[in-house]
């Protein structure tokens, strides 16, 4: 049976944080935070510049949690009823399908956020869903500077505004 002093003995020494990281994280990290106002009110983000929502599939999670409030749950795994929900919601069509395929306990969830207006909703919905990602990266890095890490890194950022 392994005791602390030689798991002690064998873990590596926590090596020091450069500060040109820790500010080229900073950096990142304000630009990031700087994104989604910009975004939102150049049109970039949740509606375009003709006031038409943007097409994510956000809209599959809304219009599932819309049906669930009507009385519909199990209508929410008809892709066309469900796409015509979608569709009604951003105020114009797009190709393809964002189809509901998550189990049935999910629609609770759905329901909740289709309580709020579909912006509000969204809005909330990324930043609850951040909430995993940077608990995530701060027990990977293993220490604060993970939060840091995780809120400088682009790709994050990126994916929440990706377009079908």
């Amino acid at each position: 049976m392994a005791t602390s002093h030689s798991i002690a003995a064998i873990a590596p020494p926590r090596v020091a944080i450069p500060p040109a990281l820790i500010n080229a994280c900073f950096v990142l990290f304000v630009v990031n935070a700087a994104f989604f106002p910009t975004a939102y009110f150049a049109h970039g983000w949740i509606f375009d510049e003709n006031g038409l929502g943007i097409p994510t599939d956000f809209v599959n999670v809304w219009a599932a949690g819309k049906l669930v409030l009507e009385g519909h749950p199990a209508l929410a795994y008809d892709w066309d009823i469900q796409k015509q929900i979608e569709v009604a919601v951003l105020g114009q069509s797009y190709p393809g399908n964002f189809a509901w395929h998550y189990p049935p306990p999910f629609l609770s969830v759905a329901a909740v956020l289709a309580h709020f207006p579909y912006a509000m909703a969204f809005i909330g919905w990324a930043l609850a869903s951040s909430v995993p990602y940077l608990v995530s990266m701060r027990a990977i890095v293993g220490r604060p500077f993970g939060w840091l890490l995780a809120a400088a890194f682009p790709v994050a950022v990126r994916s929440a505004n990706a377009r079908r």
